[in-house]
């Protein structure tokens, strides 16, 4: 089996791009993109996206008004950005909004401003949000060359010293070495426990329990020597559960009540990214804490 080979000694975030659709969820997506921020001294960009396609229809009236909209929406957000929190414009963040396709507005918005972290939200009021309940999102996440960071409406808040408690799922590829590398980073430098899990699809009969202590067991050695880094975390803890994964993934996270769910993205061919797309969607929109995906 293959160890780990990358290393990541650090981990660089300097630029944070934080979508809103000024739903009510989207205050979540702000709170828990402008914590990453907080605890890693970052500059916070806070983009809106006006979908033009939904108003093809629709008409110049129509449109125009609804970018009126966004404005006020925008300057509304920036009142509640100053009164809630202190955060000063065009010091701790800067607004934006664009209009076209969602996931290319994004992708070009974190090109031009050197993102190192994209924050989305899995559902929300319209526009963005509503592009975004499934194959926009997970466009987002598969396809972007720099972590992004989804907020369900489950999850948690981050803390804001940083995540305590990092779960990362682990299926042994290519894509989870650099994912567990990646964690292994990010746990040391919030002092935090790390717990690496991975799930064999295979749900044990009654009389072969013991074969199945044993094959946890055996999966558990194999996760201690997957992760390579050159200074562990201060905790790590290793996981082996039978069971459908996504389901399994899920009601762990619940018991262990993580921060934080880094994941590994994979970009497969088109119609195996069909079959898949549901799984993946459901594990990010449903999990019980934000989940960070790197690839």
């Amino acid at each position: 089996m293959a160890t780990a080979q990358q290393s990541v000694t650090a981990i660089s975030i300097r630029n944070v791009l934080i979508a809103t659709d000024f739903s009510r969820l989207s205050t979540d997506i702000l709170h828990a993109g402008m914590s990453f921020c907080q605890t890693r001294a970052a500059r916070a960009f806070i983009l809106y996206v006006l979908p033009q396609d939904q108003f093809a229809l629709a008409g110049f009236e129509a449109y125009a008004a609804a970018r009126d909209a966004a404005q006020r929406d925008l300057h509304d957000l920036e009142l509640h950005m100053r009164s809630k929190y202190g955060y000063q414009p065009g010091k701790d963040y800067e607004l934006l909004m664009n209009e076209g396709d969602v996931a290319n507005c994004i992708f070009e918005c974190a090109r031009e401003k050197h993102i190192d972290l994209i924050v989305v939200g899995t559902h929300g009021r319209t526009g963005l949000s509503k592009a975004l309940l499934g194959s926009v999102a997970e466009s987002i996440f598969r396809r972007s060359q720099v972590p992004v960071l989804t907020v369900g409406p489950n999850a948690r808040h981050l803390p804001a010293s940083g995540p305590k408690r990092l779960l990362v799922p682990i299926d042994f590829t290519d894509v989870s070495q650099h994912c567990a590398t990646y964690a292994c980073a990010l746990a040391r430098e919030h002092q935090a426990e790390l717990v690496l899990m991975h799930v064999v699809n295979k749900v044990p009969t009654r009389g072969a329990m013991a074969d199945v202590e044993c094959l946890k067991r055996g999966v558990q050695q194999s996760l201690s020597e997957f992760i390579y880094c050159e200074a562990k975390p201060p905790s790590l803890r290793f996981i082996a559960e039978c069971g459908d994964v996504v389901p399994t993934i899920l009601r762990t996270a619940y018991e262990l009540k993580p921060d934080l769910m880094v994941v590994g993205a994979h970009e497969y061919p088109r119609l195996l990214d069909q079959l898949r797309r549901k799984p993946a969607y459901e594990l990010v929109s449903e999990a019980p804490c934000p989940v960070l995906t790197v690839r």
